[in-house]
């Protein structure tokens, strides 16, 4: 996920020339060889605040899964998410942030009871951040009531619920099915008993060249969320999802190859490709990381808080209260 983030974070917004000259860099040679000093080339500055980043920046898609991994692994479920999410506004921590997100912090911070603080945004917030949930919870009864509990907080619009239960849930079939080979279809109809519109969306793209794809999703999209700047996916939710779920499908034996297919098509590149390598990464498992992943990957020069050994130790004593069909408790 972290590196889908941080490359695609590269190009966000930016030019379709631009998001090219990125996609063909990444298609020139296989991940193990990159050469990801290369990627300084393209200036990161954050499209809201100015800051300028320095190449493996990740952004605030790394940045908030993480805060949803260790609020739910550790028990402290929604609220501790929601105290997180405002913390992180309050100390400038977030890169790349959306506005629909800081508006709910915000509102938490000012005492609004947490059923309020959410926003009617149609916005891939929700959806962005939710893939931690889906290793978390096996059940998928308690997995889509978590998912949209977490997504409410700061996004209200059903659009947006549905992306990120949609979202959740093909990160968990994906899992389920490790090891084996990928049947689009059978992704295509498990999103769909949960998510509809998406997973109908879905099934008509499986069916579909690439190009045909790739018009239809761009056709579905919604222009008036922010940071939509013409040029590929704004940040509204149903179609990034749907990208992502089908930029992995086509690649699923390569993380790189889905990472560079979810950046083509331009937009919000960061979200987009921070989903699809969700997807990779619970498929093929970090093992399939490009070895200079970790020395890339930072956040404002210091490496990222993943201690991935100690997540997993947590996972595992606080797995019990999530399989149950009643939901996550809460701390």
């Amino acid at each position: 996920m972290a590196l889908g983030d941080a490359l695609g974070f590269h190009v966000e917004g930016k030019d379709s020339e631009r998001v090219a000259e990125l996609v063909a860099l990444t298609n020139s040679c296989p991940a193990a060889v990159f050469p990801f000093r290369k990627l300084a080339a393209f200036e990161l500055v954050d499209w809201i605040t100015g800051e300028h980043y320095e190449s493996g920046q990740i952004s605030d898609d790394t940045q908030m899964a993480l805060l949803v991994a260790r609020a739910y692994a550790t028990g402290q479920g929604v609220e501790g998410l929601a105290g997180s999410l405002a913390e992180g506004f309050q100390r400038g921590t977030f890169a790349g942030y959306g506005h629909t997100t800081r508006k709910a912090a915000q509102n938490f911070l000012d005492g609004k009871p947490l059923g309020e603080c959410g926003l009617p945004s149609g916005s891939n917030g929700a959806a962005m951040r939710v893939a931690p949930l889906a290793v978390l919870i096996e059940d998928e009864i308690a997995l889509v009531r978590a998912t949209e509990e977490q997504a409410r907080i700061t996004h209200t619009h059903p659009d947006s619920v549905e992306a990120a239960v949609a979202q959740a849930v093909a990160v968990r079939a994906v899992l389920d099915s490790r090891g084996v080979a990928l049947d689009a279809q059978a992704l295509a109809d498990r999103v769909a008993g949960c998510a509809p519109d998406i997973g109908r969306e879905l099934r008509a793209m499986f069916r579909m060249g690439e190009d045909e794809a790739r018009a239809h999703v761009l056709a579905i999209d919604r222009t008036d969320t922010p940071h939509q700047s013409g040029h590929g996916l704004s940040s509204y939710g149903p179609p990034c999802v749907a990208w992502a779920i089908y930029a992995f499908a086509q690649t699923s034996e390569s993380p790189w190859q889905t990472i560079s297919k979810a950046i083509s098509i331009g937009g919000d590149t960061d979200t987009v490709a921070a989903m699809a390598g969700a997807l990779a990464g619970v498929y093929k498992g970090r093992e399939a990381l490009p070895h200079w992943t970790e020395q890339w990957l930072h956040d404002r020069g210091k490496k990222p808080d993943w201690d991935f050994e100690n997540e997993q130790r947590k996972i595992r004593h606080h797995r019990a209260p999530f399989c149950d069909a009643g939901g996550p408790e809460r701390g």
